[in-house]
């Protein structure tokens, strides 16, 4: 089997002997990449900043959008599109 870098950079982060300051900054260096493409490509949160939508949504609202929806399908009548 061929030795991957996937493989070396898992054998590498589970190592032995290391310290708990070296596994903290090493989960982040992890951890904050993948939240930043999950924020860009895959969820936004987002907050209604004025009463143009009040029929449907107060100001200061939050609300969870999902940014992969329009890749698989078209909006339907009734949706909310936020920009």
């Amino acid at each position: 089997m061929r030795d991957t870098f996937v493989h070396r950079m898992i054998r590498w982060y589970k190592r032995p002997n290391k310290s708990f300051v070296a596994d903290i900054v090493e989960s982040l260096l992890v951890i904050i990449p993948t939240v930043f493409l999950i924020k860009t490509f895959v969820f936004g949160l987002y907050q209604v900043p004025t009463g143009s939508m009040e029929t449907t949504m107060l100001v200061g609202e939050r609300f969870l959008a999902d940014k992969m929806t329009p890749f698989i399908k078209a909006p339907q009548r009734g949706e909310i599109i936020s920009f």
